[in-house]
Protein backbone atom coordinates (compact mmCIF):
# COMPACT_ATOMS: atom_id res chain seq x y z
CA UNK A 1 0.00 0.00 0.00
CA UNK A 2 1.71 3.31 -1.13
CA UNK A 3 1.33 6.81 1.07
CA UNK A 4 -1.24 8.98 -0.18
CA UNK A 5 0.19 12.16 1.92
CA UNK A 6 0.12 15.81 0.78
CA UNK A 7 1.75 18.62 3.06
CA UNK A 8 2.15 21.92 2.53
CA UNK A 9 5.71 23.26 1.24
CA UNK A 10 7.37 25.72 3.43
CA UNK A 11 10.40 27.57 2.44
CA UNK A 12 13.18 27.60 5.95
CA UNK A 13 14.85 30.77 7.30
CA UNK A 14 18.23 30.16 7.61
CA UNK A 15 19.65 27.37 10.10
CA UNK A 16 15.57 26.78 11.20
CA UNK A 17 15.17 23.67 8.77
CA UNK A 18 13.92 21.81 12.45
CA UNK A 19 11.11 24.57 13.12
CA UNK A 20 9.94 24.17 9.53
CA UNK A 21 9.59 20.67 9.63
CA UNK A 22 7.21 20.95 12.62
CA UNK A 23 5.35 23.49 10.57
CA UNK A 24 5.27 21.22 7.95
CA UNK A 25 4.17 18.14 10.25
CA UNK A 26 1.43 20.76 11.77
CA UNK A 27 -0.10 21.31 7.77
CA UNK A 28 -1.11 17.47 7.91
CA UNK A 29 -3.57 18.68 10.53
CA UNK A 30 -4.78 21.80 8.83
CA UNK A 31 -3.33 23.25 11.38
CA UNK A 32 -0.75 26.89 11.19
CA UNK A 33 1.95 26.32 13.27
CA UNK A 34 4.58 29.00 12.18
CA UNK A 35 8.27 28.06 12.07
CA UNK A 36 8.87 31.28 14.01
CA UNK A 37 6.41 30.01 16.90
CA UNK A 38 8.26 26.76 17.32
CA UNK A 39 11.06 28.88 17.97
CA UNK A 40 10.18 30.99 20.58
CA UNK A 41 7.94 28.13 22.22
CA UNK A 42 11.45 26.31 22.68
CA UNK A 43 13.49 29.62 23.82
CA UNK A 44 15.80 28.97 20.98
CA UNK A 45 15.66 32.56 19.32
CA UNK A 46 18.98 33.22 21.27
CA UNK A 47 21.15 30.02 20.33
CA UNK A 48 19.67 28.50 16.82
CA UNK A 49 21.67 30.42 14.42
CA UNK A 50 24.46 28.93 13.68
CA UNK A 51 23.79 25.64 14.95
CA UNK A 52 20.58 24.73 14.47
CA UNK A 53 18.50 22.81 16.75
CA UNK A 54 18.10 19.15 18.62
CA UNK A 55 14.75 17.26 18.81
CA UNK A 56 14.51 17.51 22.20
CA UNK A 57 13.91 21.35 21.92
CA UNK A 58 11.54 20.67 19.40
CA UNK A 59 9.87 18.54 21.67
CA UNK A 60 9.60 20.88 24.19
CA UNK A 61 8.09 23.29 21.34
CA UNK A 62 5.45 20.81 20.93
CA UNK A 63 4.55 20.67 24.93
CA UNK A 64 3.84 24.44 24.80
CA UNK A 65 1.99 24.68 21.57
CA UNK A 66 -0.21 21.98 21.16
CA UNK A 67 -1.19 20.01 24.40
CA UNK A 68 -3.02 18.04 22.36
CA UNK A 69 -0.48 16.15 19.96
CA UNK A 70 3.00 14.74 20.99
CA UNK A 71 6.80 14.25 19.13
CA UNK A 72 7.41 10.48 19.18
CA UNK A 73 10.85 9.77 18.18
CA UNK A 74 13.34 6.64 17.29
CA UNK A 75 16.57 5.67 16.77
CA UNK A 76 18.09 3.00 14.30
CA UNK A 77 15.41 3.15 12.30
CA UNK A 78 14.92 1.31 8.96
CA UNK A 79 13.32 2.31 5.59
CA UNK A 80 10.49 -0.16 6.26
CA UNK A 81 9.78 1.32 9.83
CA UNK A 82 9.18 4.72 7.33
CA UNK A 83 7.20 2.76 5.07
CA UNK A 84 4.73 1.13 7.55
CA UNK A 85 4.05 4.58 9.01
CA UNK A 86 3.37 6.72 5.87
CA UNK A 87 1.18 3.62 4.52
CA UNK A 88 -0.89 2.42 7.08
CA UNK A 89 -0.57 4.97 9.72
CA UNK A 90 -0.92 7.68 6.81
CA UNK A 91 1.77 9.78 8.80
CA UNK A 92 4.60 11.54 7.51
CA UNK A 93 7.48 11.11 8.90
CA UNK A 94 10.85 13.74 10.15
CA UNK A 95 14.31 12.76 9.41
CA UNK A 96 17.60 14.35 10.78
CA UNK A 97 20.25 13.44 8.06
CA UNK A 98 22.72 14.96 6.30
CA UNK A 99 22.26 17.56 3.05
CA UNK A 100 24.36 18.43 0.36
CA UNK A 101 23.79 22.02 -0.24
CA UNK A 102 24.52 24.06 -3.12
CA UNK A 103 23.69 28.05 -2.75
CA UNK A 104 22.97 30.88 -5.84
CA UNK A 105 26.44 31.84 -5.18
CA UNK A 106 27.59 28.46 -6.17
CA UNK A 107 28.94 27.60 -2.93
CA UNK A 108 28.38 23.79 -1.76
CA UNK A 109 28.52 22.41 1.88
CA UNK A 110 27.49 19.50 3.58
CA UNK A 111 25.09 19.90 6.90
CA UNK A 112 22.75 18.17 9.24
CA UNK A 113 19.28 18.78 8.49
CA UNK A 114 15.88 17.88 8.56
CA UNK A 115 13.57 16.66 6.54
CA UNK A 116 10.04 15.08 6.03
CA UNK A 117 9.56 11.70 4.09
CA UNK A 118 6.08 10.76 2.71
CA UNK A 119 6.31 8.00 0.81
CA UNK A 120 8.42 4.50 0.22
CA UNK A 121 8.21 3.24 -3.36
CA UNK A 122 9.45 -0.49 -3.35
CA UNK A 123 9.32 -0.99 -6.87
CA UNK A 124 11.60 1.76 -8.13
CA UNK A 125 13.93 1.73 -5.05
CA UNK A 126 13.48 5.19 -4.19
CA UNK A 127 11.50 7.92 -0.72
CA UNK A 128 9.61 10.89 -1.99
CA UNK A 129 9.90 13.83 0.79
CA UNK A 130 9.36 17.28 1.91
CA UNK A 131 12.42 19.62 1.72
CA UNK A 132 12.30 22.86 3.59
CA UNK A 133 15.80 24.00 2.37
CA UNK A 134 15.37 27.25 1.03
CA UNK A 135 17.64 29.25 -1.22
CA UNK A 136 19.25 26.95 -3.03
CA UNK A 137 19.00 23.41 -3.53
CA UNK A 138 19.59 20.54 -1.62
CA UNK A 139 21.49 18.16 -4.23
CA UNK A 140 21.19 14.97 -2.23
CA UNK A 141 17.63 14.69 -3.72
CA UNK A 142 16.21 15.08 -7.20
CA UNK A 143 13.11 17.10 -7.12
CA UNK A 144 11.77 15.25 -3.85
CA UNK A 145 12.76 12.14 -4.60
CA UNK A 146 15.91 10.22 -3.16
CA UNK A 147 16.83 6.46 -3.85
CA UNK A 148 17.02 3.93 -0.28
CA UNK A 149 20.28 3.29 -0.30
CA UNK A 150 21.11 7.13 -0.81
CA UNK A 151 19.12 8.16 1.74
CA UNK A 152 20.20 5.45 4.08
CA UNK A 153 24.17 6.56 3.08
CA UNK A 154 22.64 9.71 4.61
CA UNK A 155 20.55 8.70 7.37
CA UNK A 156 22.89 10.67 10.65
CA UNK A 157 24.01 13.78 11.88
CA UNK A 158 25.70 15.04 15.04
CA UNK A 159 24.65 16.80 17.70
CA UNK A 160 26.27 18.63 20.85
CA UNK A 161 23.84 16.60 24.11
CA UNK A 162 24.47 18.27 27.20
CA UNK A 163 25.58 16.02 29.91
CA UNK A 164 22.79 14.86 32.68
CA UNK A 165 24.67 16.25 35.21
CA UNK A 166 25.79 19.45 33.80
CA UNK A 167 23.17 21.30 31.38
CA UNK A 168 26.22 23.85 30.39
CA UNK A 169 28.29 21.23 29.20
CA UNK A 170 27.42 19.08 26.04
CA UNK A 171 28.87 16.57 24.06
CA UNK A 172 29.13 15.71 20.53
CA UNK A 173 27.59 12.08 19.73
CA UNK A 174 26.50 10.85 15.85
CA UNK A 175 22.87 10.20 16.11
CA UNK A 176 21.84 7.42 13.46
CA UNK A 177 18.48 7.18 12.35
CA UNK A 178 16.11 9.07 13.63
CA UNK A 179 13.10 9.27 12.40
CA UNK A 180 10.18 11.14 14.16
CA UNK A 181 6.47 11.87 14.00
CA UNK A 182 3.77 14.34 15.34
CA UNK A 183 0.84 12.84 16.31
CA UNK A 184 -2.48 13.05 18.39
CA UNK A 185 -1.59 12.09 22.20
CA UNK A 186 -4.30 9.15 21.30
CA UNK A 187 -2.49 7.66 18.86
CA UNK A 188 0.94 6.96 21.30
CA UNK A 189 -0.13 4.10 22.36
CA UNK A 190 -0.54 2.65 18.92
CA UNK A 191 2.73 4.14 17.92
CA UNK A 192 5.04 3.03 21.10
CA UNK A 193 3.89 -0.54 19.59
CA UNK A 194 5.97 0.91 16.39
CA UNK A 195 9.43 1.71 18.97
CA UNK A 196 8.21 4.91 19.08
CA UNK A 197 8.87 7.32 22.10
CA UNK A 198 8.27 10.46 23.34
CA UNK A 199 11.10 12.97 22.50
CA UNK A 200 13.70 13.96 25.52
CA UNK A 201 16.68 14.40 26.46
CA UNK A 202 16.94 11.38 27.83
CA UNK A 203 16.19 9.53 24.78
CA UNK A 204 19.36 11.25 22.96
CA UNK A 205 21.03 10.12 25.91
CA UNK A 206 20.40 6.35 25.58
CA UNK A 207 20.77 6.39 21.78
CA UNK A 208 24.57 7.61 22.88
CA UNK A 209 25.00 4.98 25.52
CA UNK A 210 23.71 2.00 23.00
CA UNK A 211 26.03 3.76 20.24
CA UNK A 212 29.08 3.79 22.68
CA UNK A 213 28.52 0.07 23.57
CA UNK A 214 28.30 -1.23 20.12
CA UNK A 215 31.57 0.75 19.43
CA UNK A 216 33.49 -1.26 22.23
CA UNK A 217 31.76 -4.42 20.92
CA UNK A 218 33.12 -3.67 17.07
CA UNK A 219 36.48 -2.78 18.52
CA UNK A 220 36.53 -5.74 20.66
CA UNK A 221 35.84 -8.54 17.82
CA UNK A 222 38.01 -6.25 15.59
CA UNK A 223 40.64 -6.86 17.93
CA UNK A 224 40.37 -10.66 17.95
CA UNK A 225 41.02 -10.94 14.18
Amino acid sequence: MKSSITLQTVWQKPWYCGPTVLEILFSHFGRKVLQDDVVVAADMADSIIGRGCRIDELGVAITRLAADMVLLAKYNSSVDDVSRLTAEHNLPVGVEWRGTFLEPDGTIWEEGHYSVLTGVDWESQTITLVDPFYPGTNTAHRGGVIGIADFEARWWDENDVPLPDDANTTENIETWGLMFVLAPVSQAGELAKRGLRPISADLLREHRRIEKLRSREFQRVKSLG
